[in-house]
C-alpha cells in the first residue's frame, strides 16, 4: 500500500524509493514484503534520480530483524519514475548490480522494484551471476 501511494503521481514530482522488509516463505519460493521505508531526510531526491543516503534506512533494516526474531530481513530496493517508463535506466541496473557486488544479505537474490506513473515492476538480481530478469505476473 505505501509503494501504491506513488502511483499516478505527476510527472513533476522527485523520484523516490526506499528498501524492502519481509520473509521467505519455508518450502517454496514465495516472498512476502511486510512493509518498506520511504525517502528520509538525508536522502537525496530529484526529478530524475533518488539516491538512498539516510542511515534510517539500515536503521529499519536492523530493528525489523531484531523485533521479528531474525525473520524479517532485507529483500531489495524499490523506487520510482514519476511520469516516466517502467524500465530501468543505466544508472538503475548499474547500481542494482553493485547491489548484488557489495551488499550483506544472505538470500540467493535481491528484488528490484520500479514504479511509474501506472504501473509496478519487479526485477530479481543474482546474487552469484548478478543477472537481472524482471519478474512476470501470475
Amino acid at each position: 500500500a505505501m509503494m501504491q501511494s506513488y502511483l499516478t503521481r505527476p510527472a513533476s514530482d522527485f523520484e523516490a524509493g526506499g528498501v524492502l522488509l519481509g520473509r521467505y516463505i519455508l518450502d517454496c519460493s514465495d516472498v512476502v514484503v511486510d512493509s518498506v521505508t520511504v525517502p528520509m531526510l538525508g536522502d537525496v531526491r530529484s526529478r530524475t534520480g533518488f539516491l538512498r543516503r539516510a542511515k534510517g534506512h539500515q536503521a529499519a533494516v536492523d530493528q525489523a530483524w531484531l523485533q521479528s526474531m531474525h525473520t524479517c530481513n532485507y529483500l531489495g530496493r524499490w523506487h520510482t519514475h514519476p511520469g516516466g517508463a517502467l524500465t530501468p535506466s543505466s544508472v538503475d541496473t548499474l547500481d542494482w548490480t553493485k547491489a548484488l557486488r557489495k551488499e550483506q544479505f544472505d538470500s540467493a537474490s535481491l528484488f528490484f522494484v520500479l514504479i511509474a506513473s501506472d504501473a509496478i515492476a519487479i526485477w530479481e538480481g543474482d546474487k552469484i551471476t548478478r543477472a537481472l530478469a524482471q519478474l512476470e505476473r501470475a
